[in-house]
C-alpha cells in the first residue's frame, strides 16, 4: 500500500538513460516508482528513509546500457528547500554503491519543494546543479534556472500577454529551424522578434531565383547563396543580440541529427518524409520538443482544388506523426538514399515534382506553429497542440492524434526515452 499522506516526507524512485549532449550529461527519466509503505525504514514531516533492501532492488531493475537512477524525496514544508548535512552524508554512501552496481557514477538526487525543486548529481566532490524540464504538451522548468534579464520597453506587450517569466523562458530558449524555406524562414521572423535568445539555423539548400517570392529576407543578390545565411542576417536585422548560427548541412547525416541535442527546441519546416522521420523519432526518443509545419497546395488540370497546412507539436504523451500515418515509407527510403543510390534502385522513377507555393499561405500556418510553440514554453493557455488549416474555407480547426499503444516511436514499446540506447534513422556515414 502506498502512503499519500501529504504532510510527511515521501520518496520517489526514477530510472533511465544519460547521454553526452555536448553541452553536459542529460536524462531522459523512462520509469517512476513510489515506494510502497512498507518499503520505509522512517517516515515524518522532516525526515524520510528507506530500507535499503528495497533501495538495492530499484536499482537492481535500472541496470543497463547507459543506466542511471535518481533518488526523489520531498521537503513538503518548504517552499524552496536545500540540501541538508544528512543529504550529503547520506550520499557520499549511495554513491560507491551504485557506481559498483550500474558502473557510473553519475546519477541524481532530487528534493521537491512546495515551489521549487533542485537536483543535483550523487556523491560529487563539486556537484554540479541538474536543470529539471518536464517535456511535454507544456515544457516546465521545475528548478527555475531561468535567471534572465528582459527589455521590457521591446518585449513590452508581449510580457502584457505572458509575463515577465515568460519573457525570459523565450528568451532563454535556445531553438533549431531545420528547413530555411517557405515556412522555415516566416518562422525565424517571428522567433526573432518574439526575443529568442538563440537560434539554429539548419538547411543544405542554395537560393534559387524562384525561391525569392516565399523565402522572408532574401534578396536577388543571395540567388546561389546558401538559404541559412539570407535567413540569418535577416534575424540579426531585427535582433542583433540573438546569437544566431547558420548552418549548410542535412539533418539526414546522424551527426547533424545528434547535434541537435544541445537545443531546447526544434521546429521541423521542411516537405522531406525522410528528414521528417528523424525529426518525429527525436523529439521522443530522446524528449527533444518539436513543431512540425507542413503546407499542401493542391492543383489538378490547371484549376487549385485545395489548400491545407497542418501544425503538430511532438513530445512524450502526444500522438506522433507515424500514429497519424504522415509519414510515407517509401518516400523516407527514397529520402535517405544517395543520388548514387538512387540510380542504381530500379525502384526509383523520375524526379520530384515541385509544388505550388504561395508567402501568404506559408505564413498562416508557421504562425499557428510558432504560437504553438509559444503556449507549450511560456504556458499560455493556446491549447491546440495539432491545428489545421483549410485555406479554401478559411477555417482554423484543433484536433489530436491519439497514441497508439505500441507505436515503435512513442511508446514505451518503441523508442520513447531511450536515448542512444535505440538507433536512430540517418543517412550512411560519409554521405
Amino acid at each position: 500500500m502506498v502512503d499519500t499522506d501529504p504532510s510527511l516526507e515521501a520518496c520517489v524512485f526514477l530510472h533511465g538513460v544519460r547521454y553526452e549532449a555536448g553541452d553536459g550529461i542529460r536524462y531522459l527519466v523512462r520509469h517512476a516508482v513510489v515506494p510502497p509503505r512498507e518499503a520505509y525504514v522512517e517516515r515524518t514531516a522532516v525526515s524520510v528513509a528507506l530500507k535499503s533492501a528495497y533501495v538495492g532492488s530499484m536499482v537492481q531493475e535500472a541496470r543497463g546500457e547507459n543506466a542511471f537512477v535518481a533518488f526523489v524525496h520531498s521537503h513538503p514544508h518548504i517552499s524552496r528547500p536545500t540540501f541538508s548535512t544528512a543529504d550529503d552524508v547520506g550520499e557520499r554512501l549511495l554513491a560507491p554503491f551504485l557506481k559498483s552496481r550500474l558502473g557510473s557514477s553519475h546519477h541524481v538526487s532530487v528534493i521537491v519543494g512546495s515551489d521549487r525543486w533542485i537536483a543535483r548529481e550523487i556523491g560529487q566532490d563539486d556537484p554540479s546543479e541538474v536543470e529539471i524540464v518536464s517535456v511535454g504538451a507544456v515544457i516546465r522548468h521545475l528548478s527555475e534556472s531561468l535567471d534572465l534579464s528582459v527589455d521590457h520597453e521591446l518585449h513590452d506587450r508581449q510580457i502584457r500577454a505572458f509575463g515577465p517569466i515568460g519573457q525570459r523562458a523565450l528568451k532563454g530558449l535556445r531553438v533549431a529551424i531545420v528547413g530555411v524555406g517557405g515556412t522555415g524562414s516566416v518562422v525565424a521572423q517571428q522567433l526573432a522578434h518574439l526575443g529568442i535568445g538563440r537560434l539554429r539555423l539548419v538547411d543544405f539548400d542554395s537560393i534559387e531565383r524562384s525561391n525569392l517570392n516565399r523565402l522572408v529576407g532574401a534578396t536577388p543578390e543571395d540567388v546561389g547563396t546558401p538559404k541559412v545565411n539570407a535567413v540569418a542576417r535577416h534575424v540579426r536585422s531585427i535582433a542583433p543580440s540573438c546569437d544566431v548560427t547558420a548552418e549548410k548541412a542535412d539533418v539526414l547525416s546522424h551527426k547533424v541529427a545528434i547535434s541537435l541535442l544541445r537545443e531546447d527546441f526544434v521546429f521541423g519546416c521542411t516537405d522531406s518524409h525522410g528528414s521528417r522521420a528523424v525529426l518525429n523519432q527525436l523529439a521522443y526518443q530522446y524528449f527533444l520538443p518539436c513543431v512540425d509545419v507542413g503546407v499542401g497546395i493542391h492543383v489538378k488540370n490547371g484549376q487549385l482544388q485545395r489548400i491545407v497546412g497542418r501544425a503538430q507539436m511532438l513530445a512524450p504523451g502526444l500522438g506522433c506523426l507515424t500514429c497519424g500515418n504522415l509519414l510515407d515509407a517509401g518516400q523516407v527510403r527514397i529520402d535517405f538514399m544517395t543520388p548514387s543510390e538512387r540510380r542504381a534502385d530500379p525502384y526509383f522513377v523520375g524526379a520530384v515534382v515541385e509544388q505550388p507555393a504561395v508567402i501568404s499561405i506559408n505564413a498562416t500556418v508557421a504562425s499557428l506553429g510558432v504560437s504553438m510553440a509559444v503556449s507549450a514554453v511560456t504556458g499560455a493557455p493556446m491549447h491546440a497542440r495539432l491545428a489545421l488549416y483549410d485555406g479554401v474555407q478559411g477555417v482554423v480547426r484543433s484536433a489530436t492524434v491519439d497514441p497508439v499503444p505500441r507505436c515503435v516511436v512513442c511508446s514505451e514499446m518503441g523508442a520513447l526515452g531511450r536515448g542512444p540506447t535505440w538507433e536512430l534513422p540517418s543517412r550512411s556515414a560519409g554521405h
